[in-house]
């Protein structure tokens, strides 16, 4: 991800997740699409395979809702501060 992000920075991501279903249907039925999400929280980190979020921080640095969104499944992250929302990665 060429873009500049620290640990804590709040952001917006736009991803693609998959769909699913398990009932029977005929071949000529059923059409799933993919599922466009968005995401908000605070940047933890990111590596070659995914981008680390967290939904929530307490003041002694302790984590909850912790979300983990695969690099392929990116379509958009957007950076906000308190300057507004820019985009920082497509």
């Amino acid at each position: 991800m060429g873009c500049s992000m620290k640990t804590g920075d709040d952001l917006r991501v736009f991803w693609n997740d998959t769909a699913s279903d398990d009932d029977w249907k005929d071949e000529d039925e059923g059409s799933l699409n993919i599922i466009q999400c968005k995401t908000t929280g605070q940047y933890i980190k990111h590596d070659d395979d995914a981008l680390y979020m967290v939904a929530t921080t307490s003041t002694d640095n302790c984590r909850f809702g912790e979300v983990t969104i695969p690099r392929g499944c990116i379509t958009e992250i957007v950076a906000l501060r308190s300057d507004g929302a820019t985009k920082i990665w497509d």
